[in-house]
């Protein structure tokens, strides 16, 4: 769950019960972000700032103060408005690129139809727990043909976690 998140686990393990049918599908893992990260000091810099500042609205919240929980909030959103836009844009490592390219196409292959409409969903590490529920809170993109549109709903689903909502 802390590599695929926990739609894609349970979706695994579905799929290794006889006579459930479950949809070809691959998984882009949690390491994605940790490399945009790390080739992107500048969105790295700018998630350590959000998180400061979410801990600060946080704390206002809690003590009542909703002037300055009022200001937190503009400048948490301002700040994730700041980092999906720059993670929308960001090139993927090119090693990863090519592997989920090299997923679509057998992804394809063995559905045996060229450019296959497919989703692309999130699957977060914490999204669904015994304790948290944070179901639809990131995008998902449908009906997507096409290694270029996998490749841009990719990172938009990814980017999607610093929308208002889902902050």
């Amino acid at each position: 769950v802390d590599v695929v998140g926990g739609k894609a686990a349970s979706l695994a393990e579905l799929n290794t019960i006889p006579g459930i049918k479950v949809p070809e599908a691959f998984v882009v893992t949690t390491s994605l972000y940790d490399q945009i990260l790390k080739q992107n000091p500048e969105i790295r810099e700018r998630v350590k700032a959000l998180d400061e500042m979410s801990s600060a609205w946080l704390k206002a919240k809690l003590v009542g103060n909703n002037e300055e929980a009022e200001v937190w909030d503009g400048q948490v959103t301002a700040t994730g408005k700041m980092i999906k836009e720059i993670m929308e844009k960001v090139s993927l490592p090119g090693l990863t690129e090519n592997e989920i390219i090299n997923n679509y196409d057998e992804l394809c292959r063995k559905v045996g139809e060229e450019n296959m409409a497919v989703a692309v969903r999130s699957s977060g590490i914490s999204e669904d727990s015994k304790d948290n529920s944070f179901a639809g809170q990131y995008d998902t993109y449908l009906h997507r043909q096409g290694k270029e549109e996998v490749i841009e709903s990719i990172k938009n689903c990814l980017a999607s976690q610093y929308t208002h909502r889902a902050i």
